[in-house]
């Protein structure tokens, strides 16, 4: 296999857990998924990211994004592809959606799947949402991804902004944001039904200035967690 075919299975890693631009086959399981109300029980399958036309149009993208490796985030080449003119306009203007596998290692099991939405070059602003199957959740998976989709998204695409929305009645999800370093920004009141009910939401962000410290926090806790569990201790 060439240089070439390897370059989308560089990934960002942290604690055992990585993600990488998604490829084709991953993308399959998660519009399985992403219809499945076992999995995703509190989303709609008309959301963007089951719609055939994103998905062409992610396919299409994916090479002008920049880079996903662990020690360069920003590469000559990408640099060079932003001299142009053209290109500038068309990075400003373009919004579009990023999509990642979530790895467990060292066997690279697919988790789930994490995304940065509706990514605003011109705002600097993204939303991020994250799928996983119930027999995976645990082990601060979530947290982990979205750790490294905030490292990414900060460090990488330079944005001013995460958010994330969360169902005020999903109290793991709540609180996997909040060790990621997210706050409560608003709260959309019965914005969504579910069954029966009328459930508030929850918009949580995190900002970019925030995003060193709770890197810094989150790595502490992970290395307090480690510690714990090793036999030697």
């Amino acid at each position: 296999m060439s240089t070439a075919e390897n370059k989308p299975l560089a990934f960002l890693e942290i604690g055992g857990v990585a993600i990488r631009i998604s490829n084709h086959e991953e993308r399959r399981v998660f519009k399985k998924w992403f219809r499945d109300p076992r999995v995703a029980w509190s989303m709609k399958v008309d959301e963007p990211y089951v719609n055939p036309e994103m998905e062409k149009r992610l396919y299409q993208e994916i090479d002008m994004l920049p880079p996903l490796v662990d020690d360069e985030l920003q590469s000559p080449k990408t640099e060079l592809a932003l001299q142009t003119p053209e290109k500038k306009k068309r990075r400003r203007d373009r919004v579009m959606d990023i999509t990642f596998a979530i790895l467990e290692l060292p066997g690279f099991a697919l988790k789930g799947a994490i995304q940065l939405s509706q990514v605003s070059w011109i705002h600097a602003l993204a939303h991020v949402r994250t799928i996983i199957p119930p027999g995976y959740q645990s082990g601060g998976l979530c947290a982990k991804a979205k750790t490294l989709v905030l490292r990414y998204g900060f460090e990488s695409l330079k944005l001013d902004k995460i958010s994330s929305y969360v169902l005020a009645n999903n109290i793991p999800s709540f609180l996997c944001n909040k060790a990621c370093g997210f706050n409560v920004e608003a709260r959309l009141q019965r914005e969504f039904q579910q069954e029966n009910n009328r459930i508030d939401l929850l918009c949580m962000s995190i900002f970019a200035e925030d995003w060193p410290d709770a890197k810094r926090l989150f790595k502490e806790r992970l290395n307090r967690k480690t510690v714990r569990r090793s036999p030697h201790s």
